[in-house]
């Protein structure tokens, strides 16, 4: 039976993120994403992604021409997720799952619930910076 280590938590309104470490011989983590619509379970590769990503949803603005719009948060088995920042709208961004045009899974976070998943993310690295 797996066994996990609670490393950070950050809730925000509808939205819980968790970083656990998975006990044993190596050092594994994971990132689980919860709201009332979406449940997301990932292996994250190392804690830093978490700095990344907020440094990359804390932008003021969404840049159309800007390359770095993306971050590869870990993976869900195989496949790559990835949290994208919109280029059109700043308050938006999208958790992709997958990373190719036949077989990808995509939640878009607007408005309310992008401002929730950021704040609940800001929580997350607080917690790891202590």
């Amino acid at each position: 039976m797996t066994e996990y280590g609670m490393a950070a938590f950050g809730r925000s309104g509808d939205w819980e993120l968790a970083v656990d470490e998975i006990l044993g011989e190596r050092q594994h983590w994971c990132l689980q994403i919860e709201s009332p619509f979406v449940s997301l379970q990932c292996g994250i590769p190392c804690l830093d992604v978490f700095a990344e990503l907020k440094h990359l949803l804390a932008k003021s603005d969404s840049n159309a021409y800007d390359e770095n719009n993306s971050v590869e948060v870990g993976l869900y088995y195989d496949r790559p997720v990835i949290v994208h920042r919109d280029n059109e709208f700043a308050d938006r961004c999208f958790i992709i799952i997958g990373d190719s045009a036949e077989a990808r899974f995509e939640v878009t976070l607007a408005g309310k619930n992008f401002n929730e998943f950021r704040e609940a993310l800001s929580q997350v690295v607080e917690e790891l910076d202590q």
